[in-house]
């Protein structure tokens, strides 16, 4: 059984009385293994972060079907193995660190709360400002702390938009780390990202998404055998663009 099964999705966005509709997913289809990190990339438009709003439950699919290991993607079932980390989350600014961390916790029904956060805190690098107000962090910490809220059920499956936004160097070797031992652990992880020299360093495999159609899917050693993962995305996206302008 795969993590993730997609199958001919298709969403559409309809303007004011369907006029200026625009076409997100246009029957894309992809298998996500379980264990594997997997990087979904594309331009702005591409369609990821409606692709991610679909198996998360907050968009519905058209016509196709999402499945999280096994189960149907619009279900609680599947959703309660799954953490996720959007782009521009948001935490609660008057909280400390801990607290906020405490009151995501609570909404999970985590029992052993203090031992997760103290755990995830350490494992995000964050540990020694567990005491101050998310005010007073920086944007590369708050990503920090998001990722360790994402982690806080400890999924089965993690979701990850732009995972290492805001970062510096040191927290995005951090990151990639973090990530290859939740893989030896057994999760599995998506991620979507610009930062092609990331995805290239971490993940198992990658799938290139343009505007709403999939371009190509496989494993990073397939794809970069003759070039780099940057190289093969620019080619490919140019490529579908001058195609759609012939």
């Amino acid at each position: 059984m795969n993590a993730i099964e997609i199958v001919e999705l298709h969403k559409t966005y309809h303007g004011l009385l369907r006029r200026n509709s625009i076409e997100a997913l246009k029957g894309v289809s992809l298998s996500v293994k379980q264990g594997e990190i997997f990087g979904l990339l594309g331009p702005n438009g591409a369609g990821k972060t409606t692709l991610i709003k679909i198996l998360l439950g907050i968009a519905f699919a058209d016509r196709g079907q999402a499945l999280i290991f096994g189960m149907d993607s619009r279900t609680p079932q599947a959703r309660r193995s799954v953490g996720y980390l959007p782009e521009d989350h948001q935490l609660p600014e008057y909280l400390r660190a801990w607290r906020a961390l405490d009151f995501f916790a609570k909404l999970y029904g985590l029992q052993e709360r203090r031992s997760r956060i103290e755990e995830l805190l350490h494992a995000v690098g964050i540990a020694e400002r567990r005491n101050s107000k998310v005010r007073e962090f920086s944007k590369g910490m708050r990503q920090r702390l998001g990722l360790a809220q994402a982690l806080l059920p400890s999924p089965k499956l993690l979701i990850l938009d732009e995972p290492t936004a805001n970062l510096d160097p040191l927290g995005r070797k951090d990151v990639k780390d973090l990530l290859l031992r939740l893989k030896e652990q057994g999760a599995t992880v998506f991620i979507s990202s610009h930062v092609l020299t990331e995805i290239e360093r971490v993940c198992d495999r990658v799938a290139i998404l343009h505007r709403g159609q999939l371009l190509t899917e496989g494993t990073v050693d397939e794809l970069t055998q003759e070039k780099s993962l940057e190289d093969v995305f620019v080619e490919l996206v140019r490529g579908a663009h001058a195609m759609e302008q012939s």
